[in-house]
């Protein structure tokens, strides 16, 4: 039997069936709990001589029922007949109905039922899914990989859901009421574009930071763009899931999406041009209301940029903050293909007719130029802070805040306090003034690093970006950094990565961009990224003797694992206290300060010494202990050291660290060596006195020696004897 025949001979049995994508489960056609047919003519034109597999709608059966499937898995840990052995000893048996086998071992129990009911995963127990409205399964004949559904009980016959099982999942009675208009309109390609688009810079579940509820928004906002139900979880799974923090099981993601559109506050499609822009036709006679044409609605929403030919749409992301979203003119004119407006005796695409309109809201290019007017027609990408200054800085918050900032963050020291809130005041008072600094937060677990950067980078809104994952660094592709302000790269980001310092060098200290997006040339804007690093591992980043470019702030445990007070702080924050806290940065007199001039810390120094090549490594032990070490000289380190006792000497100390690549020359060990111990001397010596060497390294004692060191590395080492 084929295709159309297995169909047909669904329908004619009471099942409304529609074509899914051949060898896969996805519908190919766009609201199908509402378009699935037993109407042979239309069942032939989606199946007649094509491969699709038949898809079963759950939520219709017949004239006036609808269906319970039953859907028993007992793989990956799953033990769906060990369940229903369960709820048989509790007196809830599933009585016996049209049965199929799925190509994976896992079973369908098909029953009816007067009104669709709730579906979900894992709803009846360990390995009972349950599918009713809004849902489907594939039917029998269907195929996938070669593997086959097929009926298992002959031409068994589907009998009426058991009672209990009706009522323990809840008939649906009063399902979401959707405008039909609208939904009937809904483009299941335009709504994938659009949530593509989305996806790419759209947030994603971490374990331990509200993953559920970032997954259930995620979700709820492809809904919104009128995706369906089985498409948001196509598209969650291939282009979002894996970026998460751990990735969501199958049934697990089922689940959160089955949740958005279960519970979803907005029906499907609210976010869709179609539910904005209903078909316009003038007609004879009326007036033209301008605040009502497809051109002006549009503008509301849609600009065009010259530079690069390309539509910006403003929109918002799942949390209500203002993005921008970037979209080709033929992508455009996919979403509206059929919303049409009449042009003369023809029917135009309203998104043809704007963008042929000499109204279009269009702008030579875009910038991002915070706090400054634009000369020409350029889009600012600026969008505020994200709340507005109160009177006075006064708040319980920002008290505490300070005292962080103070006490923990800088340990007390005054000057280093002032320089840390100097440099945010000046973020928020020249943004547009690009520092070549960046802010390094060293300390344990629970210190609260994140804690001060995350209340400054909330003033900022979509200006502030918190990397969780390497690839907003090292991605191609980073449309992220084009209106960033503020920058943070923890643990999981960065984590003193070397393979990343190229990348993080221009990030610092660039003066452009080289903005990448996916399916569009690249373009350059100016670099006003401020950058923090947070971590706790000894090397944090590449801090060379002459290192200028990082403050670095070795954070105290005074408030390690304090959580009631980094929770009361930010809870305070969020009833009011930004207001304060941005009222106390834009009053701080940064008159004469100089962002570029980062402050020696002691945290400073640990990363330079943690940063040290060889050379100087090896010196440093030599220096701290007064020995010749990796030498079988014993005693205080000699005044007089044949050059090529002092070479064996570094090599024997380097292979007993398996130092190998980076080992230097011997003329440029020498110079190496020079450089760091500016006060030693190359002399020529006698045979008696360097062991038949001609030239010896002569240095004028310890002190002699570590004040060079203290010089080279631009502080004074803390010697401990």
């Amino acid at each position: 039997m084929d295709r159309l025949e297995a169909a047909l001979a669904l329908a004619a049995r009471g099942f409304h069936v529609f074509p899914c994508e051949p060898n896969g489960k996805l519908p190919i056609i766009k609201d199908y709990p509402n378009r699935a047919s037993r109407d042979p003519e239309q069942i032939e034109l989606w199946f007649s001589g094509r491969p699709n597999n038949i898809g079963i709608s759950t939520t219709r059966f017949g004239e006036d029922q609808a269906l319970v499937v039953v859907d028993i898995d007992n793989k990956k840990g799953k033990h769906g007949d060990a369940t229903i052995l369960d709820l048989e000893l509790q007196g809830c048996e599933l009585p016996p109905s049209l049965e199929q086998e799925t190509p994976s071992g896992g079973r369908h129990i098909i029953y009816t039922a007067a009104h669709p009911c709730r579906q979900g995963v894992n709803v009846l127990g360990d390995g009972l899914d349950v599918r009713s409205r809004g849902g489907y399964i594939i039917g029998p004949g269907s195929e996938i990989d070669g593997r086959v559904y097929r009926q298992i009980n002959g031409h068994g016959h589907v009998v009426s859901a058991p009672d209990w099982l009706v009522h323990r999942l809840g008939a649906d009675r009063n399902p979401i009421v959707v405008d039909a208009a609208v939904l009937a309109g809904i483009d299941s390609d335009r709504a994938a574009v659009r949530a593509v688009a989305w996806l790419e810079s759209a947030p994603v579940s971490v374990e331990g930071q509200a993953g559920d509820h970032t997954a259930y928004k995620v979700a709820a906002k492809l809904k919104d763009f009128g995706c369906s139900e089985a498409l948001t979880f196509d598209l969650l799974w291939t282009k979002w899931n894996e970026r998460c923090e751990p990735p969501w099981s199958h049934d697990e993601l089922v689940e959160k999406v089955a949740h958005a559109y279960r519970y979803g506050r907005e029906p499907q499609g609210s976010l869709a041009p179609e539910a904005v822009f209903t078909q316009v036709v003038k007609e004879e006679g009326d007036e033209e209301d301008d605040a009502c044409h497809p051109v002006e609605k549009l503008n509301t929403e849609y600009a065009f940029i010259k530079a690069g030919a390309f539509v910006l749409q403003e929109t918002t992301d799942p949390k209500g903050r203002f993005t921008t979203i970037r979209l080709s003119p033929p992508d455009m004119h996919a979403w509206f293909a059929n919303k049409t407006m009449a042009m003369g005796d023809k029917q135009v695409a309203i998104s043809k007719v704007w963008m042929a309109d000499p109204r279009r809201r269009e702008y030579d290019g875009v910038a991002f130029a915070p706090l400054q007017e634009l000369a020409g027609r350029f889009y600012n990408l600026w969008r505020g802070f994200t709340v507005e200054p109160a009177a006075t800085s006064d708040h319980p918050s920002v008290d505490m805040f300070l005292e962080h900032a103070r006490d923990n963050v800088c340990g007390g020291d005054e000057p280093l306090f002032r320089w840390l809130m100097n440099f945010f005041a000046h973020m928020i008072q020249r943004p547009y003034d690009k520092p070549l600094v960046a802010l390094v937060f060293h300390g344990s677990k629970g210190t609260g690093k994140n804690a001060l950067v995350e209340r400054v980078g909330a003033l900022l809104g979509q200006h502030f970006l918190v990397a969780d994952d390497q690839r907003y660094l090292l991605s191609n592709f980073n449309g992220h950094l084009e209106s960033n302000l503020f920058f943070v790269l923890d643990e999981a980001s960065w984590a003193g990565d070397k393979r990343a310092e190229g990348k993080l060098k221009g990030l610092i200290t660039g003066a452009k961009h080289v903005i990448e997006r996916k399916g569009y040339e690249s373009y350059t804007v100016d670099n006003l990224t401020r950058v923090a690093i947070i971590g706790n591992e000894k090397w944090l980043v590449p801090a060379t003797e002459d290192e200028r470019r990082f403050a670095v702030f070795s954070v105290g445990n005074g408030r390690r694992q304090d959580r009631k007070f980094f929770e009361a702080m930010r809870v305070g924050m969020e009833q009011g206290g930004y207001a304060h806290l941005l009222r106390l940065l834009m009053d701080i007199d940064i008159t004469g300060f100089d962002v570029n001039a980062a402050p020696v810390t002691r945290g400073l120094l640990d990363q330079k010494h943690a940063s040290l090549g060889p050379v100087a490594e090896w010196w440093l032990d030599c220096i701290s202990t007064n020995a010749l070490v990796g030498s079988d000289w014993d005693g205080e380190l000699p005044e007089l050291v044949p050059t090529n006792r002092m070479r064996q000497s570094f090599e024997s100390w380097a292979r007993g660290r398996n130092i190998r690549s980076r080992l230097p020359g011997r003329n440029d060990f020498q110079k190496e060596l020079k450089k760091i111990a500016a006060s030693v001397v190359v002399v020529k010596t006698r045979p008696e006195e360097a062991n038949d060497a001609t030239r010896s390294f002569k240095h004028f004692g310890l002190d002699k020696l570590r004040a060079d060191w203290d010089r080279f590395i631009g502080g004074n080492h803390d010697w401990n004897d």
